[in-house]
């Protein structure tokens, strides 16, 4: 009869929330919806329709699957089911027309708590938090401000090298995370410190860090992006600061933090340190596998300082921050040394001018790689995989 799907959607809204009314009975009266129920609830919330043109219903259901969501000790499902809930309710909003969209304040605020949730979760329900990530993703790409501005606020957890969601879920994960950074309002210093810290670390593959460090170029002054940007959807983004971007850049360039830079500097007598009479810097050898992601990433990096229309700004920006952070220093990571020399061999041309003070360093550099590759013996098949295509690369320059 004409109405009866709206009839019965309003039905079984008011018999959810009657079923949530006996389980909070049984449980004394308590808030709180015993654990032992959720199977009698869930088939209910799921199924449950939120009547149409009724805010005041749609709100009451709401705020009755957010108590049973907010609960702890859950069962693994049941957060799962209830995510899948409001997603689909969210989604359902945000595909009316404007003009009659409601706005949940309920919704809302689970919407602005997803972020924080994200980065409690980590890896400990690989599953639950991508759900999280695809409903933060949507959110952001809608420009949802209350999840923007919650997404910012997070961004330092999130984006943790050590522990972030960012480096300890599986690679799908991990592209969305990495895409969601487009979306961030703003990038001061620290979260870029992080971004940079996750490039240069391996947890994110070097594919993954190329796309990171592209997106990072897309919000820069150099690929055209004003001091803000007001979208379409309405969300404003500020650009990177030339001078963040640029140390953003160095220090993946660099492959090593100060700390560790500093650290290595105590260490002599130690197999995996060699030293010529030609030249006093020292090289500590790294594995591998660490050397051929730093390279990895260092074509990325290589190829952002490229493409600045000035070529003689990058070279300067660069060469003044060799000079202030590793020329010095005794000891220098092998891979360190040979990317710092490829990229100044692919950005000097006749518009650029060496310092006095930088000259010297890149001489005693090559000294000591050259030393390593024509030294290495046929034993060491780790570090003679060093000298083909990335060494190669630059001394043919």
């Amino acid at each position: 009869y004409p109405g009866g799907g709206r009839r019965r959607g309003r039905v079984r809204t008011r018999r959810f929330e009657n079923t949530l009314r006996e389980r909070e009975a049984e449980a004394g009266g308590a808030r709180r919806c015993p654990l032992g129920s959720s199977s009698h609830v869930l088939p209910l919330c799921l199924r449950a329709r939120v009547p149409a043109g009724s805010a005041e219903a749609t709100e009451s259901l709401i705020k009755a699957v957010n108590t049973l969501y907010q609960q702890r000790g859950l069962l693994i499902p049941v957060p799962t089911l209830l995510l899948k809930f409001f997603s689909k309710i969210y989604q359902k909003e945000e595909l009316r027309s404007y003009r009659i969209r409601y706005r949940s304040k309920v919704l809302s605020r689970w919407l602005a708590g997803l972020p924080l949730q994200l980065a409690h979760l980590g890896s400990r329900n690989p599953e639950l938090s991508t759900q999280l990530i695809d409903i933060i993703h949507t959110a952001a790409a809608r420009a949802n401000k209350e999840l923007l501005r919650s997404l910012q606020v997070t961004a330092l957890r999130i984006y943790d090298p050590q522990e972030g969601a960012v480096v300890v879920l599986p690679a799908e994960s991990q592209q969305l995370l990495v895409q969601l950074v487009y979306f961030l309002p703003s990038l001061p210093a620290d979260v870029l410190s992080r971004l940079s810290r996750c490039c240069i670390m391996g947890r994110l593959s070097a594919n993954l860090a190329a796309m990171l460090i592209g997106i990072l170029h897309m919000r820069s002054s150099f690929s055209g992006w004003k001091s803000s940007v007001k979208e379409q959807n309405g969300s404003v983004q500020l650009n990177t600061s030339n001078a963040d971007y640029f140390s953003f850049l160095f220090s993946t360039l660099t492959g090593f933090s100060k700390e560790e830079l500093t650290w290595l500097q105590s260490l002599r007598g130690v197999p995996h340190v060699i030293q010529t009479p030609l030249s006093p810097v020292l090289l500590d050898l790294t594995d591998l596998d660490q050397f051929l992601h730093h390279w990895d990433v260092t074509e990325t990096v290589c190829h952002n300082l490229l493409v600045v229309p000035v070529r003689s700004q990058s070279f300067d920006v660069l060469q003044t921050a060799v000079s202030k952070h590793l020329v010095g220093l005794t000891v220098i990571p092998d891979s360190t040394a040979g990317c710092v020399l490829g990229v100044i061999c692919k950005l000097l041309d006749h518009t650029c001018v060496l310092s006095e003070t930088l000259l010297p360093f890149l001489a005693s550099c090559c000294y000591s790689l050259l030393y390593f590759l024509l030294t290495l013996e046929k034993g060491e098949a780790e570090h003679l995989r060093k000298r083909s295509q990335p060494m190669n690369s630059f001394v043919g320059k």
